[in-house]
């Protein structure tokens, strides 16, 4: 009696956290609040995913944006391990020694910001 109250109470649990999962991991730029059109939002994020392939200039140019976002704090390494790597938040929380969520998220949000300007003044070129 008492294996069958568990399976049934761990079984909903699980599904809920995999469904949770799988609907936030793919659109990691949709949560951010930066005011920008979800377009331009989408397109700093695969540029930034596929820094890779780029060109030189354009890798130039995320570095710069990522020394920019990440300011005074040192945490330029953090910032383009969690942008072009695809590291999960924790992980460059840990590895890089960051006390909160709050400032990777500032720090991604400035660099949204700053790649917005770098990407509109290239176009106008």
């Amino acid at each position: 009696m008492w294996s069958y109250y568990v399976t049934l109470r761990v079984r909903p649990l699980r599904r809920e956290r995999e469904v949770r999962r799988s609907v936030s991991d793919g659109k990691r730029w949709a949560r951010l609040r930066t005011g920008q059109p979800y377009e331009m939002l989408g397109l700093i994020y695969f540029v930034s995913c596929n820094y890779r392939i780029m060109p030189e200039p354009m890798r130039e140019a995320i570095r710069d944006c990522c020394r920019k976002a990440a300011g005074r704090s040192g945490n330029e390494r953090a910032l383009m391990a969690y942008l072009t790597e695809r590291k999960s938040k924790t992980w460059v929380m840990m590895e890089y020694h960051i006390a909160s969520e709050t400032s990777v998220d500032r720090m991604v949000r400035s660099y949204y910001i700053e790649m917005e300007k770098y990407l509109r003044t290239a176009w106008a070129r």
